[in-house]
């Protein structure tokens, strides 16, 4: 399985999370995305680093890259975890999407090449993908920080969210070490109804995919 086909069903996911009318009204036809090649996509895997300290400033490189102006990189800095922050503003400002992945390592292995720089490379990619599509709701695209010291990242950014404003944000897109395997979903942990529209992405676009369950996995 290709992780440039995996880019490509996460930001199909993404843009169908958007009501049909919207679709149709705000953006071009899905087969027309500008989709990065498996070599772009592997350039960009390859240029992992391996120093922990030095990976958020290596998040804004690669947002940079994929177009984003430096001025529109936020660092959201909330309880000691810095948060990797791009807004793509939509027609609504009130209805939000999020799409993310924690940009941390694990003090074992080698670079966290896989978990999970793949996650931040496809989050990347798929900015660059939609970037200049006009889209009713707005799009966060975040990578977050201290994932693996507890979800503390995640767990920062929705405390600052009001109670009065949880009801704006319509879903969360979370990518986290991509390319080994068949494309899967956890199902112990996600929304039905994403799931389904993924089972559904995935067929129509003959794609392998698999639901699966990990007791108390929960990134």
């Amino acid at each position: 399985m290709k992780l440039n086909q995996i880019v490509a069903l996460l930001t199909i996911l993404a843009f169908c999370s958007l009501p049909a009318a919207s679709r149709q009204q705000s953006a071009p036809q899905p087969a027309g995305l500008p989709f990065s090649t498996p070599e772009q996509i592997k350039e960009d895997i390859n240029a992992v680093t391996c120093k922990d300290k030095e990976r958020l400033n290596s998040v804004k490189i690669l947002f940079e890259k994929m177009g984003v102006p430096a001025a529109d990189i936020t660092v959201e800095k909330i309880k000691g975890v810095e948060n990797v922050v791009i807004r793509k503003a939509g027609k609504s400002s009130d209805e939000k999407i999020i799409i993310g992945a924690h940009y941390d390592k694990t003090g074992d292995g080698s670079c966290g090449a896989v978990d999970n720089w793949t996650g931040v490379v496809a989050v990347a990619n798929i900015y660059k993908t939609l970037k200049d599509m006009n889209l009713n709701k707005t799009i966060l695209f975040v990578a977050f920080g201290n994932e693996e010291k507890g979800l503390l990242g995640s767990k920062a950014m929705a405390s600052q969210i009001k109670k009065d404003m949880v009801m704006q944000y319509c879903g969360m897109i979370n990518i986290d070490s991509l390319g080994l395997n068949t494309p899967q979903i956890l199902t112990n942990v996600s929304s039905k109804k994403l799931e389904a529209l993924a089972a559904d992405l995935a067929q129509k676009m003959t794609l392998p995919y698999q639901p699966i369950t990990i007791n108390n996995a929960s990134s």
